[in-house]
């Protein structure tokens, strides 16, 4: 990947970060020293161009830039430089085809488009870095020294995503179950899934699985309730949280071995719904990588589009980058 010209004071940027459900942007007037002053934030539709089309991502691109642009009263053709952080670009075919789309629409005056696994990654040291997302569903990456990068996990609902929300929730709903045709008396954290969904018998379970339209969504939304339990002590949804930080920093782990990085002080960056809460999974997670034999830096990056705008004005473009098979 090219390294764009360099980015100095004075110069307007744009940094993107686009999936499956929303695609954000934000705008900045670089400053002295590698700071920036955000003008301007703007918002649209889903850009993932595996799920939507290359045209349609390139149409919610555009709209989350001029929303930006218009709350900031910027005149597009201001923008130098752009960094388009897109889920579903792995494919260099794909980033081609949405690089040249984005080009025509004179989005930026230089622009690079990157999958969107890469802002995880520390833009600033050359140093082993991980990033891992927990969401909904669960993937991690990791880049050694060399500039190799590796992938673990993404494997989606029905073959992995293990350590996410899904498996989480999925691990709820097992315990429910088997509590309901056991028993027919939930207790503990069984108890407060049934009344959270509001049913008594593991058929009206089965039969609320059934009619919902997004069961993906649904399943994964469970994981916070199960978390709160597990700060509460109810036993079960402890074991549930322990299963699910062990899965991710078994992640981790696979991508230390794939890398050759053998150093167990790493920094991992971390992502996604399961770390929105007060610390705890967190906590967890880190006493689970402990375990493996790492001694981890952890960094909760709650704004992706803040982590595409640092990798922008630090200058960084991973040109270098080498994506093992």
């Amino acid at each position: 990947m090219p390294r764009s010209p360099s980015i100095l004071p004075g110069q307007i940027v744009v940094a993107v970060d686009g999936g499956g459900t929303k695609t954000a942007c934000r705008i900045a007037y670089v400053l002295e020293g590698g700071q920036r002053e955000v003008l301007a934030n703007g918002q649209a539709g889903p850009s993932n161009p595996r799920a939507v089309g290359v045209e349609q991502a390139a149409k919610a691109i555009q709209a989350a830039v001029r929303a930006a642009a218009q709350a900031g009263r910027i005149e597009a053709s201001e923008f130098e430089h752009g960094l388009f952080s897109i889920a579903g670009t792995f494919d260099a075919k794909v980033r081609g085809a949405l690089t040249e789309r984005l080009t025509a629409l004179k989005l930026a005056t230089n622009l690079v488009v990157i999958p969107d696994l890469y802002p995880l990654l520390d833009s600033k040291s050359n140093r082993p870095s991980f990033g891992l997302i927990a969401g909904t569903g669960s993937v991690a990456i990791g880049r050694n020294m060399r500039g190799q990068l590796a992938i673990a996990g993404g494997w989606g609902h029905v073959l992995g995503d293990e350590g996410s929300g899904f498996a989480i929730g999925k691990d709820g709903l097992r315990h429910t179950l088997q509590m309901l045709e056991t028993t027919g008396a939930p207790h503990g954290l069984a108890a407060v899934i049934c009344e959270l969904w509001g049913v008594h018998t593991a058929y009206e379970l089965k039969t609320r699985l059934a009619s919902f339209t997004d069961l993906k969504a649904e399943v994964a939304q469970l994981a916070k309730v199960i978390v709160e339990q597990a700060q509460k002590s109810d036993m079960t949804a402890v074991g549930i949280v322990l299963k699910a930080a062990e899965d991710l920093a078994r992640l981790v782990q696979q991508l230390r071995v794939r890398l050759d990085i053998t150093e167990s002080a790493i920094g991992v960056r971390v992502s996604g719904g399961l770390f929105s809460n007060d610390g705890f999974f967190l906590d967890v997670l880190k006493q689970a990588l402990k375990r493996a034999g790492m001694q981890p830096n952890l960094q909760v990056l709650s704004d992706p589009t803040h982590s595409v705008l640092e990798m922008l004005i630090s200058g960084f473009q991973p040109k270098q980058y080498h994506l093992l098979p």
